[in-house]
């Protein structure tokens, strides 16, 4: 019983490392940019933020679903608009928005989250400001560890990690997904092998036809026959 458990922790120990990986593998070699997330988007209704935000964001105005094999990203956005009280048109747009991806197969396991806060003006001599008063610290646990590959940037600004934080549920699937597989692939057989040479009547260890033998251990190996 105990050889039992110890190999089914191993097994599983392997497969959330292989759930890791395929993960990160996903992570560093998909295509998170503005063309493939607009082509697989779906609007999501009636949303609100995901997280706690700061008190200064508005309502979420607009949010939607993207996603392709291996990832998701839902984005969360809000807006305000600040426009010139004597003309009305259009001063300072202010733009907030979370997005939080997940990664991994058959099913999401790892995610991380990024969150943007800036203005746009009408100005051509006012620049683009960011802000980060009031938002979440960037950790490895909530942003990903740091890739520091310029093509995984978005313009100059890198927006992609390696998750750590898990989608549990998805993390647990994937986990057992795997492990499964790796105990086809390393135990199974053995187990199969075994399975047809009791059937066939022969020894389970090393293949001795046992079936005129009346000992009670294999002649050729010394292993115990199996009890009727």
């Amino acid at each position: 019983m105990k050889r039992r458990l110890v190999t089914l922790a191993i097994f599983l120990l392997l497969g959330a490392v292989v759930n890791v990986a395929v993960a990160w593998g996903i992570t560093a070699h998909a295509e998170f940019n503005e063309t493939s997330l607009r082509q697989t988007q779906e609007t999501i209704e009636d949303s609100e933020w995901p997280r706690v935000v700061p008190q200064h964001w508005p309502p979420v105005r607009t949010a939607w679903d993207a996603h392709a094999f291996g990832w998701r990203v839902r984005r969360f956005m809000g807006r305000r608009l600040d426009e010139d009280r004597t003309t009305g048109q259009l001063e300072v747009s202010e733009h907030f928005l979370v997005d939080i991806y997940e990664v991994g197969w058959p099913s999401g396991s790892l995610q991380w989250e990024t969150w943007l806060d800036f203005t746009i003006s009408r100005n051509p001599q006012v620049t683009t400001s960011y802000r980060f008063k009031g938002q979440p610290a960037r950790t490895w646990w909530r942003s990903g560890i740091p890739v520091s590959d310029q093509r995984f940037g978005f313009g100059s600004r890198s927006w992609k990690g390696l998750p750590i934080r898990p989608v549990y549920f998805g993390f647990a699937i994937n986990t057992l997904f795997y492990a499964g597989i790796l105990w086809l692939v390393i135990a199974g057989r053995f187990a199969l092998r075994r399975h047809i040479r009791r059937k066939r009547g022969l020894c389970v260890a090393c293949g001795y036809d046992l079936r005129h033998a009346d000992h009670a251990a294999c002649p050729e190996c010394g292993g115990l026959l199996p009890q009727p």
